[in-house]
């Protein structure tokens, strides 16, 4: 078998998945969920030689990685707003270099990525028919994060943009709300795959579009998710800065498999506010994750420390 991004039939080696060096920096998320799959501790693959692994595909985790830890190690407020400065077609290619390390662990979706490969390896100056968002995951509910595993990291295939909201209003004036029983999704007709990448406080979308699409119709549903939905589409400009803000609320944060709009997360804050009479839920979170909180800074500082070891 050939390596699975240049093809050389060459002694291979291990590739991570979720990179190793997230998950030093996230060192109490032992492993890492995929829908109803799980990463158990250090997810690997065994099929891309050396040269590629050691000379390319490290030097885009090495940007990924320095990128989440000078923004997204944090945990922001509800109301922030975040200034990056980042460099397109690096964090393209390193997100595009994970989706296709996940596609093939799970065996699926292998031949979708073919027509990316010269481009996460940079041979080629072209960019591809994808779009990149972002946008800040932020933990608005009320129950500590242990309650629902560790999901810190995760990358989602195929997730939904909710056609309408997560939450509909039960009266004229919206003043309580109920989930949607039928929640239908966005129709993005000239979408060929998406993902979903969240690592601690940053959620990124990225977009694959058919080879034929139509560029028109591209830039229409670019449009409509930028003004829909909470996310800021990153420009393909080479050396970028935008302004990032929260995309997450309260019952969606532990299921990112559900986009909402903007409308949405108005309809979701206001429940989440008005369940607890007057008590914060954030508050409520944080005074039940004391314990917690404490596992994640020991857990962290020993992982620091064996870095520094291994240095």
């Amino acid at each position: 078998m050939g390596c699975a991004y240049c093809s050389r039939k060459e002694k291979l080696t291990k590739e991570h998945i979720i990179p190793d060096s997230l998950l030093d920096i996230f060192a109490e998320c032992d492993f890492t969920i995929r829908g109803n799959s799980y990463f158990k501790a250090d997810p690997i693959i065994k099929d891309v030689c050396f040269k590629c692994n050691n000379e390319i595909l490290s030097k885009l985790d090495n940007y990924g990685s320095n990128l989440i830890k000078k923004y997204f190690i944090n945990e922001y407020e509800p109301d922030a707003r975040l200034n990056i400065d980042y460099d397109y077609r690096l964090l393209s290619r390193w997100l595009l270099k994970i989706a296709y390390n996940g596609e093939r662990s799970f065996k699926r979706n292998t031949e979708l990525f073919k027509p990316y490969l010269d481009y996460i390896m940079g041979s080629t100056e072209e960019n591809p028919r994808i779009s990149l968002f972002a946008g800040l995951a932020i933990d608005t509910s009320p129950m500590p994060e242990y309650y629902h595993d560790n999901i810190k990291l995760q990358v989602i295939t195929a997730p939904k943009f909710v056609g309408e909201t997560i939450l509909e209003p039960t009266d004229a004036f919206e003043t309580s709300f109920r989930i949607r029983k039928n929640m239908n999704g966005l129709n993005i007709s000239e979408l060929k795959e998406s993902f979903l990448f969240r690592f601690g406080s940053v959620i990124f979308l990225l977009l694959l579009w058919k080879d034929n699409s139509d560029l028109e119709l591209v830039n229409s549903f670019e449009w409509i998710i930028e003004n829909m939905y909470p996310y800021k589409l990153l420009n393909q400009e080479e050396r970028e800065q935008t302004e990032i803000k929260r995309v997450t609320h309260a019952f969606n944060i532990h299921a990112l498999v559900l986009i909402d709009t903007d409308i949405g997360m108005d309809f979701a804050d206001r429940c989440s506010i008005g369940m607890f009479q007057g008590k914060d839920p954030i508050d409520i979170r944080k005074s039940l994750s004391l314990g917690w909180d404490e596992h994640v800074k020991e857990k962290r500082l020993k992982a620091l420390e064996n870095r520094k070891n291994i240095k």
